[in-house]
């Protein structure tokens, strides 16, 4: 019975020692179970998990990826599908080569800041620039901090944190960085603390050279960014809207990459309609891919108005004039089309 074997215990002390002893190793082994699982969890966490703030990145992790991303080197010249102008391509050549230099080299990264209307080619620079230079990149929104509120901060140390792990470097993309690095400190207007805090984040990472990360900012206005922000930066590009010369490269582009180029088993995927021909391709590249008047279809920016192209004619097996006024929003009444 539970007494005599309590009895038992209470007269043999080496029994009641062994008993204790038992006990207590069991307690200790369930408690540093415990905490060696909280914490490989941590450091699993820490290295394999990818930041909630990073959208897209080519480092690898346990967590799945926004996009596919394509391979690394495919391409032999960092402008190949990028469409740009003359004077900017030159500089921002110029820019990749330090870059690759400073990789190589192991001297400190250059941060750069890239201005100007939205589909302009300023995403995706930096993410071909960072592909093409076998460095890792990350990509954020600085509109992405707002909702997170006092937790924003905190997330941004840990980005931070996480890109200056990388063994290969990191390019680090953040786009919409009006949204937190602009001016409003003291009494340069209104800022909340949280918004404070996450500018102060940001410049106590980029207040030395870095060597890691390389730091790629984003926006439509640069004249709203902080001060101190504009000082950490070595190098302003501004993506202006295409003219006719790139308006042109960009549909040679899709036309190439997304009609003539699909195929599966040497058949064409997509039927080219004849009438689009390259007088067409030219009228339409003179005024209708700008936004602004004559335009028709005022706001649409060439890389969403190319996409929707891409949808429709992928979908439907065929390209025609139809085709081309349901992904440009227009009505062959007009007349825009032809």
């Amino acid at each position: 019975s539970m007494s005599a074997g309590a009895q038992t215990l209470y007269e043999d002390r080496a029994k009641t020692i062994t008993l204790v002893g038992g006990l207590t190793a069991l307690a200790v082994g369930v408690y540093s179970a415990r905490s060696a699982t909280r914490v490989a969890g941590r450091v699993l966490e820490r290295h394999l998990s990818r930041p909630p703030l990073v959208r897209e990145t080519s480092r690898w992790s346990w967590r799945p990826q926004l996009s596919w991303l394509p391979g690394r080197g495919t391409s032999t010249n960092l402008f190949d599908k990028i469409v740009l102008e003359e004077a900017l391509s030159e500089r921002l050549q110029w820019s990749t080569n330090a870059l690759l230099s400073a990789q190589q080299n192991g001297t400190p990264f250059r941060h750069l800041l890239l201005h100007g209307p939205p589909g302009t080619g300023k995403t995706l620079f930096a993410r071909t620039l960072a592909r093409q230079s076998g460095l890792d990149y990350a990509i954020m929104s600085g509109g992405d901090l707002g909702p997170l509120g006092r937790d924003g901060p905190n997330e941004l140390h840990k980005l931070f944190e996480w890109a200056q792990r990388s063994r290969r470097g990191l390019v680090l993309f953040i786009d919409e960085a009006d949204s937190f690095l602009r001016r409003g400190r003291g009494g340069e207007g209104t800022m909340g603390e949280d918004a404070r805090n996450s500018l102060s984040v940001f410049l106590h990472h980029t207040g030395t050279e870095s060597a890691r990360v390389a730091v790629i900012l984003a926006t439509n206005v640069p004249t709203v960014l902080d001060r101190a922000v504009l000082d950490r930066v070595d190098e302003e590009f501004e993506f202006p809207r295409p003219a006719f010369e790139q308006r042109n490269q960009m549909l040679r582009l899709f036309i190439d990459q997304y009609l003539l180029r699909s195929s599966k088993g040497g058949k064409s995927l997509i039927e080219v309609d004849a009438a689009l021909d390259d007088k067409f391709w030219e009228d339409w590249a003179t005024w209708g891919i700008c936004p602004g008047p004559p335009h028709p279809f005022p706001g649409k920016e060439p890389s969403s108005v190319l996409e929707r192209w891409r949808r429709g004619a992928t979908s439907l097996h065929q390209m025609t004039r139809r085709t081309f006024a349901r992904g440009s929003n227009l009505s062959l009444a007009t007349g825009a089309v032809g």
